[in-house]
């Protein structure tokens, strides 16, 4: 496999709860694993960001992407387990895809 991940790993003015800790990096992880089984991508970026009160985890890739009202049709077994536990930590989870262009999963927790 030629995959090529990337963090932003800049130090965080900001304590998580360690449950909210755990749920993030489960989501991240989940995600990463589909960019591995099923996105065929090449480079995946991950980065944490805080902005007016809301931390934003992003993961996106250039893998092949899909179609989103398919996805929305029949959500598989990984995303279903991120939005539970995005659920979990009363974040709110995006996800944008289109074939051929990549997804970028988003986690927005207000803190």
């Amino acid at each position: 496999i030629n995959f090529r991940l990337e963090a932003d790993t800049r130090p965080l003015d900001y304590q998580l709860s360690p449950d909210r800790a755990i749920n993030l990096f489960r989501i991240t992880q989940e995600a990463v694993n589909n960019c591995l089984k099923h996105s065929c991508a090449k480079h995946v970026v991950v980065y944490l960001e805080i902005a007016s009160g809301i931390l934003k985890l992003s993961i996106e890739d250039d893998g092949r992407g899909f179609d989103m009202q398919q996805h929305n049709r029949h959500q598989g077994y990984g995303t279903s387990n991120m939005s539970r536990r995005a659920h979990q930590i009363r974040a709110q989870l995006l996800i944008g895809s289109a074939e051929q262009q990549g997804t970028r999963i988003q986690v927005l927790l207000p803190l």
